[in-house]
């Protein structure tokens, strides 16, 4: 896990440069914590897939004191997420009764709009 500084008020952890598993439960467990219990100072918080940024009141909140709550919080967090996950299938059909058939899609893609 790595702390970096965005600009005055934001900081950026990221667990990894590459997207796993791993490091999206990661994620997933310290933005589930944010949610649940956010930080005195913070503004508001955006997960992507290997970081979680957060952005924080300066004037209520120091770039030392945001970083070490961060980390007491995400070594706990990170440590206890076992997570259960599950498969979700989707069932896709296309064409006939389900979809666009070709003479439909024809004259969709001939309007003029989509010139």
């Amino acid at each position: 896990m790595q702390m970096i500084p965005l600009g005055d008020s934001g900081i950026i952890i990221q667990f990894g440069n590459n997207i796993t598993l791993e490091s999206n439960r990661k994620v997933s467990a310290l933005a589930a914590c944010l949610q649940e219990n956010p930080l005195h100072g913070m503004v508001e918080f955006v997960p992507a897939f290997t970081t979680v940024t957060v952005y924080y009141n300066p004037l209520q909140l120091t770039y030392k004191e945001a970083c070490e709550a961060l980390e007491k919080i995400s070594s706990k967090v990170v440590d206890s997420q076992k997570g259960e996950q599950r498969t979700v299938e989707i069932p896709v059909c296309y064409g006939g009764e389900f979809g666009l058939t070709s003479s439909l899609w024809r004259n969709i893609t001939a309007s003029p709009r989509m010139r």
